[in-house]
């Protein structure tokens, strides 16, 4: 009886274990992507408090369609997201559309929810009309 408990015990220990192993990566991965980093947390607040906002034109904007300057134009706001380039779960398909408009792509299903409170964190001003 003694054995049958001690196997019990240690099937039940295996696949508590196996379980975390394989889902540690997958929600640790999720977990990176739905939180700032520091630095950039960081810089998003010097950027808030010490930039004014201001309102560009779609050619300034398109200027900045490279990986040293990632704008993005979502519903009418400007998006400098060229620090978050990096942390992008997409890679560098974000420059697909860079210096441009990106509200339809924006909202398509490759993004979750926490993408859209997050974007403004990147926020710089209005496009001008």
């Amino acid at each position: 009886m003694e054995n049958i408990w001690m196997s019990i015990l240690v099937a039940i220990f295996l696949a508590v274990g196996l379980s975390l192993l394989l889902l540690y990566p997958a929600l640790s991965a999720r977990a990176d992507h739905g939180r700032l980093s520091k630095t950039t947390a960081e810089n998003a607040a010097v950027q808030t408090s010490t930039k004014e906002k201001r309102s560009y034109t779609v050619e300034e904007v398109a200027k900045h369609n490279s990986e040293k300057s990632v704008w993005l134009i979502v519903k009418n706001k400007v998006y400098d997201v060229t620090e978050y380039l990096s942390e992008h779960p997409g890679g560098e398909s974000m420059l697909n559309n860079a210096g441009g408009e990106n509200t339809k792509g924006f909202y398509g299903p490759q993004h979750p929810r926490w993408a859209y409170e997050r974007l403004e964190d990147f926020f710089i001003g209005d496009l001008k009309q």
